[in-house]
């Protein structure tokens, strides 16, 4: 049972985001943010050294003092993660009153989410959570999820999401799209990736599909059979 949580993946591109707090803590909050390619506005009276750099490189907006309430005006999301308990707390009461998502690094149950341990392979986002009961457990799920899933998928799915497209383009009939597609998923993709296989097979590939569409549905696939591709 999740207690109340609606676990979501939350577009932040180009969304204005407010940090306060400029320890490890924040540094990990906003590292997310910036894969997630928010603005980032951090307010505090002094920064790691990673942050520093960052705002040296102009990739997020660091002001050197302490939080005013002001600072989080305008922000499609809050992060407290100060080391005063009152004044993360003053934070999380000014977003509840501005209808700002809000949360709290130290107390996670006060705030509105909880940010999970993730995984990033390319697409492939895998995000782990005890709800605040464990982030030594959730971070060790995550090295487990890491060893099992490596950086090939991030090839693979780049892969099947331009196969998708150029099938969408080419083939009308609904039918044999998905015919194309499980054509496709029955090869052993991940396979290719690792043994360097990959590249030279794509090219094919796409070459036929674009010369032929119909090949795929037929059970054909860069030149063998899918049973040979296996």
């Amino acid at each position: 049972m999740l207690e109340g949580y609606f676990p979501i993946l939350l577009k932040l591109e180009n969304k204005p985001c407010f940090v306060a707090g400029g320890g490890l803590v924040a540094e990990r909050r906003i590292a997310s943010l910036l894969e997630a390619k928010a603005k980032v506005k951090v307010v505090s009276p002094a920064f790691t050294d990673a942050i520093l750099q960052w705002a040296d490189e102009g990739l997020i907006e660091a002001i050197v003092r302490l939080y005013e309430p002001e600072d989080q005006d305008g922000a499609y999301l809050v992060i407290a993660a100060t080391n005063s308990a009152e004044v993360n707390e003053r934070i999380r009461a000014r977003a509840a009153a501005s209808g700002q998502l809000v949360n709290m690094a130290e107390r996670p149950e006060r705030g509105d989410f909880i940010v999970p341990s993730v995984v990033r392979r390319g697409k492939l986002v895998i995000a782990v959570s005890t709800l605040g009961a464990s982030p030594i457990v959730a971070a060790s799920i995550r090295r487990e999820i890491e060893a099992s899933f490596g950086e090939e998928y991030e090839i693979y799915l780049d892969f099947l999401s331009e196969f998708r497209l150029k099938v969408q383009e080419l083939v009308k009939d609904t039918k044999v799209r998905q015919e194309c597609f499980r054509t496709l998923l029955q090869a052993d993709l991940l396979g290719m990736i690792r043994s360097g296989r990959f590249e030279g097979w794509k090219r094919q590939v796409l070459e036929e599909l674009h010369a032929n569409p119909a090949a795929f549905s037929a059970g054909q696939i860069g030149g063998e059979t899918c049973a040979e591709s296996l």
